[in-house]
């Protein structure tokens, strides 16, 4: 907050609530396993979730998913992934849309809830679009995307539209699976 480009702060007071237990609830996830290997949109399905909660035995968590109708076919990336993994994937995804553009966005960035219980199941789809100085092409062709990302050119930053899904465990958890999955109509 004290390094933003948007107003400076001359910061006076700082409150801070904090709840103490004396117990540790962290979690790994340690595999994540799909029901299916192919669906097609409109299905169920289940991920199979091994997470080993700290100095516990390993438990499974079963997370129904329902693949959305809009999806093409074709092939998409399935993540299950924490907080902070999230976090990461979505600058990479949609790097434009995380940039504050004045104050009040700033603000709204910081204060954001965060939640490190949440598993977060997203679905990327290949393909996808480009930025070129801040504006969304979500959905070009795929002619104009080979000649916009040509090597020769600068600018355009790769996005893509995903599809997320989030689910509260128990713990405060880690988790940075992926796997491959094909849509079928």
């Amino acid at each position: 907050m004290l390094n933003n480009e948007f107003h400076e702060f001359d910061v006076q007071k700082l409150a801070v609530k904090i709840r103490i237990e004396e117990a540790r609830r962290t979690g790994d996830v340690l595999s994540v396993t799909p029901s299916l290997r192919q669906v097609a949109p409109g299905d169920k399905l289940e991920l199979q979730v091994l997470v080993r909660p700290f100095q516990q035995q390993p438990e499974v968590l079963s997370i129904p998913i329902r693949i959305p109708d809009t999806v093409a076919e074709g092939n998409v990336l399935v993540s299950v992934l924490d907080y902070s993994n999230r976090r990461l994937s979505e600058q990479q995804e949609r790097p434009n849309r995380l940039k504050p553009e004045d104050l009040t966005q700033f603000i709204e960035w910081l204060a954001r809830p965060e939640d490190r219980r949440k598993l977060y199941v997203r679905l990327t789809p290949s393909g996808g679009g480009v930025a070129i100085q801040g504006v969304e092409l979500p959905s070009l062709p795929m002619s104009v995307l080979a000649a916009i990302r040509h090597p020769v050119l600068s600018g355009p930053t790769p996005i893509r539209e995903v599809i997320e899904t989030e689910f509260m465990t128990p713990w405060v958890i880690e988790s940075r699976h992926r796997f491959p999955l094909a849509i079928k109509r």
